[in-house]
């Protein structure tokens, strides 16, 4: 139940996560011609 009433801060945090796994997956599909700038910029 507590899940359900997520505080505004616990959301904006995961919604940071779920940009940011979102942007990674959109750069590992340039990960083989962008490899070593990929892994670099890890």
């Amino acid at each position: 139940m507590g899940r359900l009433a997520t505080p505004p801060r616990e959301a904006s945090l995961w919604m940071c996560a779920h940009n940011h796994e979102q942007i990674f997956n959109q750069v590992n599909i340039y990960d083989t011609s962008l490899s070593d700038f990929h892994t670099y910029t890890l």
